[in-house]
């Protein structure tokens, strides 16, 4: 007998030479599950029965996930694979008043990461979230009562300015916050059914077709693949914890109540 993996069939090389890995396992999880909890976010605080949730318990709850995620984000941003680094994706000027020129005349290049108008939402995504998640540990309910770590004051003075303007944008800003997501979703089912782009099937698969691409000029599409699945497992899990310090390590050293 001998050692090693077997190789694969010429059907299936077949069929790997034709994908291109563009989305690594930790940013597919780190999407959904963000999705997951602003979902629930909203649903704790606007449609949720204030009698099942007196507390605000699980509204804070999904707000500490959504900074950890953040966080988490922030560093896969420099210790991801190549389409989730922000060196590769964050675009010049330039770059954008090109790519919307070769979109009016109908000539708009493919990517396989982001094009230059995907990543400025997804950098507007990733601003507004911070904010509705940091702005949301000062805020605090009508009464002063319950709410963030951070949002209680003593009910026989008045809140500070700088803490009233927080809540206000908490509660304002996320209206903004979903209206953008709903931008993003809409524009992301035109790629995908329009323009054959297959950006929402590859958020789930991590893969694309193989074809030319804008942004694939150093064989970037080839970087994904060559990190050993275990080396990127223990990546992620190095930045996830570090995300988890940052968070409940601030709250606990900022003095505030989970």
């Amino acid at each position: 007998m001998t050692g090693g993996t077997a190789p694969a069939s010429g059907g299936e090389a077949a069929a790997q030479a034709s994908r291109i890995a563009v989305w690594d396992a930790p940013i597919r999880l780190y999407h959904w599950a963000q999705l997951a909890l602003v979902c629930g976010a909203y649903y704790t605080q606007w449609l949720m029965s204030p009698s099942a949730d007196p507390t605000m318990r699980w509204h804070r709850w999904c707000g500490y996930g959504i900074l950890v995620l953040l966080v988490f984000r922030l560093l896969w941003g420099f210790a991801g694979s190549a389409t989730a680094r922000f060196a590769s994706f964050i675009p010049s000027p330039g770059a954008i008043l090109r790519y919307a020129g070769q979109l009016a005349r109908g000539r708009a290049p493919k990517f396989l990461g982001h094009n230059p108008f995907g990543a400025l939402m997804v950098s507007a995504l990733l601003l507004l979230l911070a904010a509705q998640a940091l702005s949301g540990l000062f805020t605090a309910d009508s009464n002063g009562i319950f709410g963030g770590p951070f949002g209680h004051f003593d009910m026989l003075e008045e809140s500070p300015a700088w803490k009233a303007g927080l809540q206000r944008w908490h509660h304002r800003g996320a209206n903004i916050l979903l209206a953008f997501i709903a931008i993003h979703v809409l524009v992301n089912l035109f790629y995908q059914f329009v323009r054959r782009d297959r950006l929402v099937t590859a958020m789930v698969t991590g893969v694309k077709p193989a074809g030319d691409y804008a942004d694939d000029v150093a064989g970037q599409s080839h970087v994904a693949a060559r990190i050993p699945a275990r080396a990127l497992t223990l990546r992620a899990i190095l930045c996830l914890a570090a995300a988890l310090i940052v968070v409940f390590g601030g709250l606990f050293l900022g003095g505030g109540k989970l």
